[in-house]
């Protein structure tokens, strides 16, 4: 049976426009509940909204895999549907829609439904970004990026060809995240209060929780372990989130390095999150500890206070005044047990949002409620933003100085292709074997 069959009428319930349709190829983790809350509060607010989400691997949420039967049969019922890509295809060329919305990863599917859309319906189309500094445009009219420095980083840090081609877009709007916000996943998990969580996985209620992010290669260093007997001996429920390639991995028969069957907490011996995502974690943890992943720039949207594991990068930068960076794992016990520098204000949580989140009065729903109402509005007529040096001016003079990620980024680079570079290699050892 088709996906969308029994799908909602879009003028059901006094919505004003036949609007808008949603369409997830890359279903990152299980945060595509932030998508499920955003189309029922565009159709809250009289803008009609279905939501597709592709089922085909590698990148789909996978029926029987990622979710069953009943979980897609309850999603259905808030008019969320759960279709392979080729159905996907068929639906949306025999549907029209005022407005389609689309994700902003690497897969080319996406370019190929836009140039489907507009040829059929010629209808217009926009891209969200779900990540703080990657974004890949496939030529959509209308971009929402999460920031200012959010262009910066792809223009000025990273130089990706991916949104080499950002000037052809009518309009880049920074609208927030909202896989960043603060709404937990009740559509998939039963949680709903610290003692459904603590009953669940076992927790010692009289103990704070602590919530490990490792990255997914963190489960092959010492990283893992240092912080696992470290949080441990320091008295703390530890649980772990793995990477979500790890789930991935398990669930769809990749390596997933540690052994059949095995994630990086089983190797360690601690309890791992059995949710589709880490929203109830994140609400009831009193502390966060992650290793590389950009996942810390979430932290300050949860007022959640964090210590970050690493060598350095822009991630420190961007949420400095609102967690603790360590170099040394080992140190993680003394963090711990200090307890006051783990304990911020709201001022310190809004400093760092100010690099996260262009409007402290409102949040990445409601600035795309409004950014997708200018969309709608639109009467075509507006020019495209034409220029790299127009694109440019978005974000000009929004980096601080100080950061200089800028110079930072491109020396690693240039120290890691000297590395592979073999000429150099071997004229390095044959200059060492004369010295000798």
């Amino acid at each position: 049976m088709s996906g969308l069959a029994g799908a909602t009428n879009f003028d059901k319930g006094g919505v004003t426009d036949r609007s808008v349709i949603i369409v997830n190829i890359a279903v990152h983790g299980g945060s595509y509940h932030k998508l499920i809350h955003l189309c029922k509060y565009l159709n809250a607010n009289g803008i009609s909204c279905l939501l597709i989400l592709n089922s085909s691997p590698p990148l789909g949420l996978q029926v029987g895999l990622d979710i069953d039967d009943a979980q897609r049969e309850k999603l259905r019922t808030d008019g969320v549907f759960v279709m392979e890509y080729d159905e996907i295809r068929k639906y949306l060329e025999d549907t029209p829609a005022r407005l389609y919305v689309f994700d902003g990863l690497k897969t080319a599917k996406i370019k190929d439904l836009i140039d489907l859309v507009r040829a059929r319906h010629n209808a217009k189309t926009a891209q969200i970004g779900s990540l703080y500094h990657e974004f890949i445009y496939w030529g959509a009219d209308y971009v929402f990026l999460q920031h200012p420095l959010s262009l910066w980083f792809l223009n000025e840090v990273y130089h990706w060809k991916g949104h080499k081609d950002l000037y052809r877009a009518r309009s880049i709007i920074f609208a927030g995240n909202i896989f960043s916000e603060p709404v937990c996943n009740e559509w998939t998990s039963e949680i709903r209060s610290k003692s459904d969580l603590c009953d669940k996985y076992n927790l010692d209620v009289e103990k704070p929780i602590c919530l490990w992010l490792p990255d997914r290669h963190d489960g092959n260093r010492p990283v893992y372990r240092s912080v696992v007997d470290t949080v441990k001996a320091a008295s703390y429920n530890l649980v772990v989130k793995p990477h979500p390639w790890e789930y991935k991995n398990l669930k769809h028969g990749f390596d997933p390095k540690y052994g059949e069957g095995v994630t990086s907490a089983n190797k360690y011996e601690c309890e791992a999150i059995r949710e589709q995502d880490s929203s109830w974690f994140f609400k009831y943890s009193d502390i966060v500890i992650i290793g590389t992943s950009t996942v810390g720039m979430e932290m300050p949207y949860w007022r959640k206070p964090f210590i970050y594991i690493n060598d350095g990068s822009w991630r420190n930068r961007v949420v400095e005044s609102c967690s603790v960076w360590l170099t040394d794992p080992s140190k993680v016990g003394e963090a711990l047990m200090e307890g006051s520098r783990l304990r911020f204000k709201e001022e310190d949580y809004q400093k760092a949002l100010a690099y996260l989140h262009p409007d402290a009065k409102r949040t990445s729903f409601e600035l795309h409620l409004e950014g997708i109402r200018a969309a709608l509005e639109d009467t075509g007529t507006s020019k495209r933003i034409g220029s790299n040096r127009k694109v440019a001016r978005l974000y000009s003079g929004k980096a601080p100085n100080s950061w200089k990620i800028y110079e930072e980024h491109m020396l690693k680079r240039i120290i890691g292709q000297i590395k592979q570079n073999s000429l150099v290699q071997k004229s390095y050892s044959k200059l060492k074997g004369m010295l000798r």
